[in-house]
């Protein structure tokens, strides 16, 4: 009886010494993601909007892989714009109905993606340099050329736009 109660002592001793390697959850806005490697996982998406962009990169990491069922369980989203920094996009990501766009696809300075560059690119634009980290933007965002996404690409934006 003794060895037996020494043997589940021992047991549980050993269980409570072992670590356990799961990767954390962390959140960026409405994304869920994890880090490995210096590289950066999009788990899920939590947000309510019909469109959204993926960042190029979170916490100084590219984001370059979207997860299973990240985005395909959300019925708001109905856009999902990726970074050209993306290398993996496993099975089941996204749902029927979502369209996926590369940042390579889309128009310097159509903010929208849906292939033309207008007013509403404008707003677009000024909403993300309203609310969001410049250093995450996508490359087309950054109308003006100079690196950053800043006020400057809203009011180069707004002049393209008002002069065609």
């Amino acid at each position: 009886m003794k060895k037996s109660v020494l043997c589940v002592i021992f047991a549980l001793i050993l269980l409570a010494a072992t670590p356990i390697c799961a990767a954390a959850d962390y959140i960026h806005g409405f994304f869920r993601y994890t880090v490995e490697d210096e590289s950066v996982t999009i788990t899920s998406y939590k947000g309510r909007e019909e469109e959204v962009t993926v960042p190029a990169m979170i916490g100084g990491n590219p984001v370059n892989v979207i997860a299973a069922g990240a985005f395909a369980n959300n019925e708001n989203v109905k856009t999902i714009h990726l970074p050209d920094t993306i290398m993996t996009v496993q099975p089941g990501a996204f749902g029927a109905d979502q369209k996926v766009t590369y940042a390579s696809q889309t128009k310097k300075g159509d903010i929208n993606g849906n292939g033309s560059v207008n007013n509403k690119d404008v707003v677009m634009l000024f909403r993300y340099v309203s609310d969001n980290d410049a250093e995450s933007a996508p490359a087309e965002y950054d109308v003006n050329g100079d690196g950053s996404v800043n006020n400057k690409d809203v009011a180069a934006l707004f002049r393209q736009v008002s002069s065609s």
